[in-house]
């Protein structure tokens, strides 16, 4: 990882320390679950910057891959392997299910302009109450595809659990102390739908790197019914 560091603008970040721009991103990179612009411009604006070489670096020695976008950057890695920051939801599991109906349920609300836009780095400033009234929607359309344990949970102890989900991944940080809940831009990834026929995976508008340059494929999600968590 011996890059050469590039002269940077001094934007001030949010937490960040007196070390080097690209450092931190790396830093960011490989604790994951993302690389924010939100937290830190100047590391961001240095790992686009440095993309390909990162990219490259990545690839050789973890086989992951970059996935850049305008507002986050992530590591994307291969299907099953076991190593490397936890950055994505799967179709299995209802707390991973939920969050990626949350996900489609917020693109909705913000679409329709229920729900306010996006601030300038892509996040989504809405409260706790929001969030809960929109969990609810989803719980009475979709809850009947959920396993029994999750069916049998209150709405409160499962929201709970799939905010930690939530958390874990990057979507969204909060709620803190005053109800304020913080989406991420990470949340744009997903949108889910229930299929009893099958399964089918992706996520949208990524732009992964492997290598020089290496597009991956907008998803949609059909969500299998499970009957147990």
């Amino acid at each position: 990882m011996d890059l050469a560091i590039r002269s940077m603008p001094d934007v001030p970040a949010r937490g960040a320390t007196t070390s080097a721009p690209l450092v931190r991103a790396w830093r960011a990179l490989l604790l994951g679950p993302a690389l924010f612009r939100y937290d830190d411009p100047t590391a961001f604006a240095a790992l686009v910057g440095y993309a390909d070489e990162v990219a490259n670096e990545l690839l050789e020695t973890f086989g992951w891959l970059l996935d850049i976008h305008r507002d986050y950057a992530c590591i994307v890695r291969a299907s099953g392997m076991s190593t490397g920051p936890v950055t994505s939801l799967t179709p299995f599991g209802a707390n991973d299910q939920i969050a990626m109906l949350l996900c489609g349920a917020i693109r909705s609300e913000v679409e329709s302009g229920a729900w306010p836009s996006p601030d300038s780095y892509g996040c989504l400033h809405v409260t706790a109450e929001d969030m809960a009234e929109l969990f609810y929607a989803v719980r009475e359309r979709y809850g009947e595809n959920w396993g029994s344990e999750a069916r049998s949970k209150s709405s409160r102890s499962l929201l709970n659990e799939v905010y930690k989900k939530m958390r874990q991944v990057g979507l969204l940080r909060g709620p803190d102390e005053k109800g304020n809940v913080l989406v991420m831009p990470t949340a744009a990834r997903y949108t889910a739908t229930y299929d009893k026929a099958g399964q089918e995976t992706t996520q949208q508008g990524s732009r992964a790197k492997a290598k020089s340059k290496s597009a991956k494929a907008a998803t949609a999600i059909k969500l299998p019914g499970l009957d147990e968590t």
